[in-house]
């Protein structure tokens, strides 16, 4: 099936044409705009980004100059984009894992892991200040002698920061958190998990606007990998961690928490289902209330069956305690990954899992990250890779509609593992960085609420028709008409939003002159994008087979 190959790649291709957002969206939401133009920040890979109720927002990355890496940041305010990057951490070695939290009047603290020269790994972090900027960074754990590692922030309405991260000794781990507040820093290091927990690693930790804070982990009990928590109140004390999904089978791993303006959480993770032959694994969670503490079963919030693996769960949780889980799914049987999610309504409980792409197209897709406002929209975000190629995608959720059609949001080059933000009107702010780090990598973002939205159903229309009208002259045995338009005006819908007409017009006369042999080259595709995306392309609008002779193709 030749053409099926071809146009497989086609499909994508469409999708690599830039997106621009849609401003009076029939469909009516809260939000009528849709995401604006990619803009590139700057040089780096890795970013971790926080949003405020205003839309102010912070990003921190890494930037890899040769011989070390290096900690970046860079502010973000509505009215003005994105403010001058600056370097944050000036000591020499390979920083790793940078993370970010803010507060409602936009200071922030970020936390990283620095690997000395020397071979040992310490937990630094900085604050920031809208009016002053960066503070000099400082490391909260500096007097002990082993390593630390593996930070998470967040921080409450008032300034306060909770961080928590991994520490060794002696080949012995604990999870130790510290706070701090805008007056006084850092405050005293305390461990959180206790000697019946072995193996501690990747802590995870949520504030509610009062200061209090919850954090979880990866531990072993003596028999398996389990999700480990403790709580934080305003008093000053952490209490006992517990084990939180002790009820549910095979080992958890993955674990996120997000927490309400009541002091409600959620934690979410990947559990193994080591029952069955194949080692399939599933998305729970467990919730906790300040009246009664976690729930005493965890819930297998996915409802999927077979030898798939469900994997790398986002949460958010807004005020009112509802809960977007955005998460990746890959099928054995297909050998394709993609994007599934599941809600939470504290008065109703959790909904039934339900896939985030309706229209998917075969590819991997993974990292999925989302955000959710006061009103119960949300915005997804996540990485495809697509014949060893990354793109960065997105699907909008609201109540009333649940998951749209999902667009792609960067212009080109192996992009993926994006993060998202919304502020309280639910405009969103997204970054990504590139499929791999290192020299010449770039941190880009793109701001939902700033794109126009124009109907261009009857160009796609007439390029739909063209391709394949040529593409059945080509295939007989493989192409029925009404099946391409259909699929391809179908895949369309993904990408509602084209910002060069004129192009495609050219586009769709030259698909008569495109030889056959055109339909059987597998990267054709990619070339009729560089060919028909106009004035933002590289190249003129002319006939592939022109190309082709003057060595362009």
């Amino acid at each position: 099936m030749r053409y099926l190959i071809s146009f497989s790649v086609f499909l994508l291709a469409i999708g690599a044409l830039r997106v621009v957002g849609c401003a009076d969206d029939p469909k009516g939401e809260t939000i009528d705009h849709g995401w604006g133009d990619p803009e590139r920040i700057a040089d780096g890979y890795d970013p971790d980004l926080a949003v405020d109720a205003s839309g102010a927002a912070v990003v921190v990355w890494l930037y890899y100059g040769g011989a070390d890496s290096e900690v970046w940041a860079a502010s973000f305010a509505p009215e003005d984009g994105w403010g001058t990057p600056e370097r944050i951490a000036a000591d020499d070695g390979f920083a790793r894992y940078p993370r970010v939290a803010m507060d409602p009047s936009g200071s922030a603290v970020a936390v990283w892991q620095h690997d000395g020269q020397g071979g040992q790994s310490e937990v630094w972090a900085a604050a920031y200040m809208p009016a002053g900027g960066w503070q000099a960074a400082v490391p909260p754990d500096s007097d002990f002698a082993g390593d630390t590692f593996e930070p998470s922030i967040a921080m409450d309405a008032s300034g306060n920061a909770m961080a928590v991260w991994v520490r060794v000794a002696d080949n012995q781990g604990t999870v130790a958190a510290a706070r701090h507040t805008p007056t006084g820093g850092w405050g005293s290091v305390t461990r959180i998990d206790d000697d019946q927990i072995g193996y501690p690693s990747a802590p995870q930790v949520a504030m509610d606007p009062d200061g209090n804070a919850t954090a979880i982990w990866n531990g072993d009990d003596g028999e398996r990998g389990n999700a480990f928590a403790s709580r934080f109140t305003v008093d000053g004390s952490w209490g006992a961690p517990e084990n939180i999904d002790d009820r549910a089978p095979g080992s958890a791993y993955g674990h996120r928490i997000a927490m309400d303006a009541k002091g409600n959480a959620i934690a979410v993770w990947r559990q193994e289902e080591e029952d069955q032959e194949d080692w399939p694994s599933r998305i729970w969670a467990n919730r906790f209330t300040p009246a009664s503490g976690w729930e005493v079963e965890p819930s297998r919030i996915e409802s999927l069956d077979g030898a798939g693996r469900s994997r790398a769960p986002a949460i958010s949780v807004n005020a009112r305690g509802e809960a977007v889980v955005v998460w990746q799914r890959w099928d054995e049987q297909t050998q394709e990954g993609a994007i599934w999610s599941n809600g939470y309504d504290p008065a109703a409980g959790w909904r039934a899992a339900a896939q985030v792409e309706a229209d998917y197209i075969e590819r991997y897709d993974a990292e999925p990250d989302v955000a959710i406002d006061p009103n119960g929209n949300a915005l997804a975000v996540w990485g495809g890779v697509f014949n060893y190629r990354g793109t960065v995608w997105s699907s909008r959720y609201t109540p009333r509609s649940a998951w749209d059609q999902s667009v792609r949001l960067d212009t080109g080059g192996d992009v993926a593992h994006p993060k998202v933000g919304v502020d309280a009107s639910g405009k969103g702010l997204a970054v990504w960085p590139p499929l791999t780090g290192g020299l010449g990598a770039s941190v880009w973002s793109s701001r939902y609420g700033d794109g126009p939205w124009t109907d261009h159903t009857e160009v796609w229309q007439a390029l739909c028709d063209g391709y394949c009208e040529r593409a059945v002259v080509c295939f007989p045995e493989d192409v029925v008409l009404a099946e391409c338009v259909s699929e391809c005006m179908a895949v369309r819908e993904r990408m509602p939003c084209n910002p060069n007409l004129e192009a495609l017009d050219v586009c769709v006369a030259e698909l008569e002159d495109w030889d056959c042999s055109f339909f059987a080259y597998e990267e054709l595709p990619y070339q009729c994008h560089s060919v028909c995306s106009g004035p933002e392309g590289t190249v003129d609008a002319v006939a592939p087979k022109q190309l082709l002779e003057t060595g362009k193709l």
